[in-house]
């Protein structure tokens, strides 16, 4: 028998929620596939890991359908793709709606219909979400991403009462507080260093969240969990 295999499509920077997904999959002895569009980035990941990199627009379903076809039987599906830019709702216009509904909630649907087919042909999996605090609550300044990952959280609770007693584990994670990785870096240093230490979220401990969710046994199966920082107010 091959190795257990697991995609992550959203794989950005090495210190992101993504690569670190894929790295503490491939530890754990899973074949592992890393998906998303810089094409140059996932090459050198992909090496890193001994595994597979596949450039891909996640709103293009064609491209989605296209590369879940082609690859073996996948024990677990991470989708981490999304977009989160602040923006008062008076300045949005329909366009700017539509990129972030298309980026957070399309790309959602893509990977969770091609994953579904996949996994109910073979009787067995995971599929998992990265979400996020704007998924429970909107502030201002994010309606646009509140709507996309609100509904979101829905679809995926009803893909989970579908496919659930089918042996197949739906469940997302609900990010609540800034996570350590690149991007907070190199944008935000001041407020990384503000925060001190496990102030902020470490991308290896939603990796880690991953990893647990898959293992855990079908008597016990967890839908919906929320990770914060132990100092961070909820």
């Amino acid at each position: 028998m091959g190795k257990n295999t697991t995609i992550v499509i959203g794989v950005g920077a090495e210190q992101g929620i993504g690569f670190q997904t894929a790295k503490k999959f491939h530890l754990e002895g899973h074949q592992v596939y890393l998906a998303g569009r810089d094409r140059q980035r996932l090459a050198q990941h992909a090496e890193t890991l001994n595994g597979h990199a596949i450039a891909l627009d996640a709103t293009n379903p064609d491209a989605v359908n296209a590369a879940f076809a082609a690859l073996p039987s996948l024990d677990c599906i991470v989708h981490n793709v999304g977009t989160n830019i602040h923006k008062n709702f008076i300045d949005m216009d329909a366009a700017f709606f539509e990129s972030m509904w298309r980026s957070n909630s399309l790309t959602a649907f893509n990977v969770a219909r091609a994953a579904s087919e996949k996994l109910l042909a073979q009787g067995r999996g995971s599929i998992f979400f990265t979400s996020a605090s704007a998924a429970m609550r909107g502030k201002p300044g994010f309606a646009a991403f509140a709507a996309g990952r609100g509904g979101n959280r829905l679809m995926i609770q009803a893909l989970a009462k579908e496919l659930g007693p089918k042996n197949i584990h739906v469940a997302q994670v609900i990010v609540d507080g800034i996570v350590n990785g690149q991007r907070a870096i190199d944008r935000r240093p001041e407020l990384i260093e503000k925060l001190g230490e496990n102030g902020s979220i470490d991308p290896a401990g939603i990796a880690d969240t991953f990893w647990y969710l898959h293992n855990q046994p079908k008597s016990a199966w967890t839908h919906e969990m929320d990770l914060r920082p132990f100092k961070e107010t909820f």
